[in-house]
């Protein structure tokens, strides 16, 4: 894909407005599910990737050049984990339809979409 282009897809999946406000790589950890989920990008809902936190890689002019990117992928099954945007924009599903971002999604707390990885052990014996 030409670089041109990838900045275009990059640009849709995640503007400047939402990466601007993306908490910087590790400032969320000690939230653990109370950490804010600011974009969710998905394709044929199959794969869905919710962003938490981000910081920019930069060249030696000091420009942005990629993000690396935390947050919960939802594949076969549920994840926290580390991706660049640069991957995103080029993914494609099988079908060949490539991501999207969620317009219309609302940030919210992590544990709110994924509960599950929040439990304590204590929790898991009581049910």
């Amino acid at each position: 894909m030409k670089r041109c282009c990838q900045k275009a897809r990059e640009l849709k999946l995640l503007p400047y407005p939402v990466r601007e406000n993306l908490p910087i790589l590790g400032t969320q950890q000690h939230l653990r599910g109370k950490a804010r989920v600011l974009a969710k990008c998905t394709v044929d809902g199959l794969v869905t990737w919710y962003i938490i936190e981000g910081s920019a890689r930069r060249n030696t002019d000091g420009d942005a050049v990629d993000y690396l990117l935390y947050g919960l992928v939802e594949d076969q099954g549920r994840k926290l984990d580390y991706f660049w945007l640069s991957d995103l924009a080029t993914f494609r599903s099988p079908k060949g339809l490539p991501l999207v971002r969620d317009r219309h999604w609302k940030p919210k707390p992590l544990e709110e979409i994924a509960p599950e990885l929040f439990r304590t052990q204590k929790e898991d014996t009581m049910r």
